[in-house]
């Protein structure tokens, strides 16, 4: 742990925080405004209001106030805005700003996970491997000896090979683990975004040619982050989801990512919160690769419709099940 503190970097930019995504976003209902360099979603609702959004944003001390005021005067300038949601990259301990100086307060739900799991990925490939837990490094071996094979793709020829592998195994994931998946067109659109602008990649790991599990990766800004993943239980014993992973580390690696995001996981410290118990699972899983634990500072509301943000607020935890 000492050499990955070490090596620890500063997260400056974000893939969603490009205008890239803002399109891409489009596709799929959300308009966008860009604000001082900071790119705000806008997100219809019924009776013609609307939501604000920017995700991930990294404030740099000697401007983020001068940012920040400029967003709330944009947020408060949409009539139909209900809030505006900031979401802060920078490190918890580390934020340049007081969001609640501006107005803010913090938001009731991460639309980006706050803790996260980071592998430094400066160290070479053999003190990666070595800081990994002995489970993970055991569970890559057996991989390797049970005959699972990886595969790298980020070309346009592939993708709708690339949708449809992903997808089967994206449904089969949210079934076992009951949860609505987002519809195929989502991913076929994500990939497309990501070969198209050499922004990531998509690695498959199968045995026999049985894709067993797949994962979409961002490298962005000298960051690869974990955006999805989908696996089968056909064939588990083989530990294809280690073996998924260590190949995307040593891929983002290969492609001048400094650290790899593994994202969502348990705050620590907080057993019985909800999202603890929710990630459990996740996180021992994740813990296996190594590295360390860091805390975005995470999302903030801008509330300009009082009574509305309410009746909204409630809505989402109830269709969440967040209450009874």
């Amino acid at each position: 742990m000492h050499l990955l503190k070490s090596v620890k970097i500063k997260i400056m930019r974000s893939l969603l925080q490009t205008k890239e995504w803002a399109l891409f976003k489009k596709k799929f209902g959300w308009g966008f405004k860009e604000v001082k360099g900071v790119f705000v979603l806008k997100r219809r609702l019924p009776f013609q209001k609307e939501i604000l959004y920017s995700p991930e944003v990294w404030l740099e001390p000697q401007t983020a106030s001068e940012v920040v005021k400029a967003l709330v005067d944009y947020a408060r300038s949409e009539k139909n805005a209900i809030f505006y949601t900031l979401e802060i990259l920078n490190p918890h301990d580390e934020c340049p700003l007081n969001p609640r100086e501006y107005g803010f307060e913090p938001s009731f739900e991460d639309y980006q996970p706050r803790w996260r799991q980071i592998i430094p990925l400066t160290p070479s490939k053999e003190e990666i491997f070595a800081q990994m837990k002995p489970l993970g490094r055991r569970n890559i071996r057996i991989a390797e000896k049970k005959g699972v094979i990886t595969r790298i793709h980020d070309d346009l020829m592939f993708l709708e090979e690339d949708t449809k592998i992903f997808y089967e195994l994206m449904q089969e994931t949210a079934k076992r683990h009951h949860f609505a998946p987002r519809k195929m067109d989502y991913f076929r659109e994500l990939l497309r975004l990501l070969y198209e602008n050499k922004y990531g990649f998509l690695v498959t790991a199968s045995f026999n040619d049985k894709p067993l599990a797949s994962l979409i990766i961002s490298v962005y800004d000298r960051v690869a982050s974990f955006l999805y993943g989908a696996s089968t239980e056909i064939e588990k014993e083989r530990m294809a989801n280690y073996a998924a992973q260590y190949a995307a580390i040593l891929e983002a690696k290969k492609r001048g990512a400094k650290v790899y995001d593994l994202l969502a996981i348990s705050p620590p410290g907080w057993p019985k919160a909800p999202l603890a118990i929710k990630y459990a699972g996740i996180t021992r899983f994740k813990e296996n690769f190594g590295g360390y634990k860091e805390a975005i500072s995470g999302a903030f509301d801008l509330i300009l419709k009082p009574n509305l943000y309410k009746i909204y607020r409630y809505l989402e935890i109830l269709r969440r099940g967040q209450v009874s």
